[in-house]
């Protein structure tokens, strides 16, 4: 499968050369986790770190399993129509949309205040914070320490 790959601070040197910004396409193995990417491009485990907004850090265990979860349920989803939620900044309205054509359950972003004040409602989507997302997610998953980072 094709992934981008995007390498910051002293990682940028890892980038082939006229990478833009700071991107690179790389083709790996069907399946492949976080970790066998990082062992195969040559990082240093204690560099290869995801920070979400809002502060929220995630243990290297975390980091794995939450990114390993996503990439299995990620699918290219065409949209072929428009829903108009009316939210408060009619430029968010893509996002209800594309949660809309994709099935999502949750969006997440620190805008929230908008994503909630729509006109039109779709049960079973929500709007949280990374810091709610994450809290969600670690009651579900058991992970609630930073013992494993």
């Amino acid at each position: 499968m094709k992934i981008k790959l995007k390498l910051f601070a002293m990682l940028s040197e890892r980038l082939p050369a006229g990478a833009e910004d700071h991107t690179m396409e790389l083709e790996v193995p069907d399946g492949a986790t976080t970790h066998q990417i990082v062992r195969l491009l040559g990082i240093p485990p204690e560099l290869a770190t995801l920070t979400l907004l809002d502060g929220v850090h995630l243990t290297q265990r975390e980091r794995d399993q939450l990114l390993d979860d996503w990439l299995n349920v990620c699918e290219w989803v065409p949209v072929f129509f428009l829903w108009r939620p009316n939210l408060p900044d009619e430029g968010d309205n893509h996002l209800i949309e594309l949660a809309v054509a994709g099935m999502a359950g949750t969006i997440v972003t620190e805008n929230v205040r908008d994503l909630r004040g729509g006109e039109l409602r779709f049960p079973g989507l929500v709007a949280e914070t990374p810091a709610e997302f994450m809290a969600r997610w670690r009651g579900t998953h058991g992970h609630d320490d930073d013992s494993a980072s």
